[in-house]
C-alpha cells in the first residue's frame, strides 16, 4: 500500500495531469469574473455579488456557479487540493531522486578497462613518445588548470586517472525543485492569510476601516494634486494618520511609487477625484443616507464628460447616479456648485431628475434631498501577502539553479596510459556529462594541452 502512494506521488504523469488542471482553473479565473475580496470575505458581501452582479450575466445558473466556486475560485478547495498535491509531487520526486544524484555527486571511480575508453562518442586515443614516469605530473598540471579534482593510481605499467569537474552542482535540480516548493507555499500563504483591495476609497477629513480583521482603520487629512500645462497629473499624494483599534499607529504622505507599510500591509495611491457628501431624509426627518459619494467614473453625453457616481441607500429601493458639471466644456445644466442626480427604482428605471445647489433642500415625493459639502477622495490599493518575501526566494533559487545546471554541468574525465614495448606510451582520454551541450569544446580544450605537452598524435588504430 505505502509502495503504491509512493509510485502515485513521484509520477512524472501526475505532474502533467496536475500542471493541466491548474491550467485550467487559470481559465476558469479568466472565463468567469472574480469576486472582489473586499466582499468575499463577508458572507452577506458574498451573497449580495452573487445576486446581483453574477446574475446579471449567468442568471438562474449564478447560484450553481458560485456553489462550484468558480466565481472565487483562487480560494477554491480545487485550487488549494490541486496545490497541496502538486507540493506533495514535487516532494516525493525530490525524495526518490536523492539516491541517484548522491550517487553522481560522488567521486569517480579509476576504470581500467581498455574498452570503458573507446566506447564512447567523446574519447580521444594518442600515441607519445613519453615514458609513464615522466607524464604523472603534467597530467595532473592540466586537469587542475581544467578546474578537475582527481584520483589516480598505477597498476604495473599502466597510469590511470578518474576526475570530477562540478561535482556538486547536481545538485541544481534540487535548487529548482526547492524554488517550485517555496513558490506554491509563497501563494499559498498569500490565498489563505493576505488580501487586496484594488478599489479603497477614502474621503478628505474622514476615517474608514480597512476590513479583513486587521483592526486598522485610515483617515484621509488632505489630498494634494498637481498638473502640467497640458492638463494631465504631474503628482498626486495624501497626507493620512493610520489607526490600529482607535490609536495612532503612524502618520505619513503616500504617493505613487511610495506606499504606507505597517504589518506586513501595504497603501498604495491608485487614483483619485472628486466627491461631495449628499443628504437624504424623509419628510418626517427620518435619516436615510448621510455619506460621501467618490465621482470615480465618468458619463458622456452630447461629448460632455462629467464626472459620475454611485450612491446606494441601504433603507431604501432607490439608487442614484450624482453628476458635477462637465470638466472639458462648457455645461449648460449643470453649474458651479450644483449637482446632478439621477434617481432610478428598485428595477433600475429612472424615475427623477434633481438639479441641487449646495446647502439647499430638495423634495421629491417624501424624501428632501440636500448638497451638503464638496471634497475630494483618494483611491488605494490596499494589500497584505505575506508570502511574496518567499516568491522573491523562489524567484531566486530557480534563477541560481538554472545557472547552475546550465553554466556549471558536472563533468567526469578518466585518463588511461599505457606503457608500450618501443618505451612510448599509448594515451586515452575520455569525457562524460549528464548534457553533451558543450562537452566537444570542453574536449577539444584539454587534449589541446596534452598536444602541446606530450607532442602527441592521434591514433588511427
Amino acid at each position: 500500500m505505502l509502495n503504491k502512494m509512493t509510485a502515485f506521488f513521484k509520477s512524472v504523469k501526475l505532474s502533467v495531469v496536475l500542471i493541466l488542471v491548474l491550467s485550467g482553473i487559470g481559465l476558469i479565473g479568466i472565463i468567469f469574473p472574480q469576486i472582489p475580496s473586499s466582499l468575499s470575505d463577508y458572507s452577506d458581501g458574498y451573497t449580495w455579488w452573487i445576486n446581483n452582479i453574477a446574475y446579471e450575466q449567468f442568471g438562474i445558473y449564478a447560484n450553481a456557479i458560485g456553489f462550484l466556486g468558480f466565481f472565487d475560485i483562487f480560494h477554491s478547495i480545487w485550487f488549494f487540493g490541486t496545490v497541496l498535491l502538486l507540493m506533495l509531487n514535487i516532494l516525493f520526486c525530490s525524495i526518490s531522486r536523492y539516491k541517484g544524484i548522491k550517487t553522481k555527486s560522488g567521486k569517480s571511480q579509476i576504470e581500467t578497462d581498455r574498452n570503458f575508453y573507446i566506447n564512447s562518442k567523446f574519447h580521444r586515443e594518442y600515441q607519445s613518445n613519453s615514458l609513464i614516469s615522466s607524464s604523472e605530473n603534467e597530467i595532473g598540471a592540466v586537469l587542475k588548470r581544467h578546474r578537475y579534482t582527481f584520483s589516480k593510481t598505477r597498476q604495473a605499467d599502466a597510469l590511470f586517472y578518474a576526475g570530477n569537474k562540478n561535482r556538486l552542482t547536481v545538485y541544481g535540480t534540487y535548487l529548482v525543485h526547492l524554488s517550485l516548493f517555496v513558490f506554491i507555499l509563497g501563494i499559498l500563504l498569500g490565498n489563505l492569510f493576505g488580501f487586496r483591495n484594488n478599489s479603497f476609497v477614502a474621503f478628505e477629513n474622514t476615517t474608514k476601516e480597512v476590513g479583513y480583521n486587521t483592526g486598522l482603520s485610515i483617515r484621509l487629512n488632505t489630498f494634494n494634486d498637481e498638473y502640467w500645462d497640458n492638463g494631465t497629473p504631474k503628482d498626486y499624494s495624501s497626507d493620512v494618520v493610520l489607526y490600529k483599534n482607535g490609536q495612532v499607529v503612524k502618520t505619513g504622505l503616500i504617493k505613487v511609487n511610495h506606499p504606507l507599510v505597517y504589518e506586513g500591509i501595504r497603501f498604495h495611491q491608485s487614483f483619485f477625484g472628486p466627491a461631495i457628501k449628499l443628504k437624504i431624509a424623509t419628510t418626517e426627518g427620518e435619516l436615510i443616507f448621510d455619506e460621501n459619494v467618490a465621482l470615480d467614473d465618468v458619463q458622456t453625453l452630447n461629448s460632455l464628460q462629467r464626472p459620475a457616481g454611485n450612491a446606494v441607500f441601504p433603507e431604501s429601493d432607490y439608487t442614484a447616479v450624482v453628476l458635477k458639471k462637465a470638466v472639458n466644456g462648457p455645461d449648460s445644466v449643470i453649474g458651479e456648485n450644483q449637482i446632478g442626480i439621477e434617481l432610478y427604482n428598485e428595477t433600475d428605471s429612472p424615475i427623477a431628475w434633481l438639479l441641487l445647489e449646495k446647502n439647499s433642500p430638495q423634495t421629491l415625493g417624501n424624501m428632501t434631498f440636500t448638497f451638503t459639502e464638496e471634497s475630494q477622495f483618494s483611491g488605494f490599493q490596499v494589500s497584505k501577502d505575506p508570502g511574496s518575501n518567499l516568491i522573491w526566494i523562489a524567484s531566486f533559487l530557480f534563477i541560481l539553479g538554472i545557472v547552475i545546471i546550465f553554466y556549471f554541468p558536472h563533468r567526469q574525465i578518466w585518463i588511461a596510459v599505457y606503457s608500450d614495448p618501443d618505451d612510448s606510451s599509448n594515451f586515452l582520454v575520455k569525457l562524460s556529462s549528464a548534457k553533451d551541450l558543450g562537452l566537444d569544446i570542453e574536449m577539444t580544450n584539454i587534449v589541446r594541452d596534452f598536444e602541446k605537452i606530450f607532442n602527441v598524435k592521434e591514433s588511427t588504430n
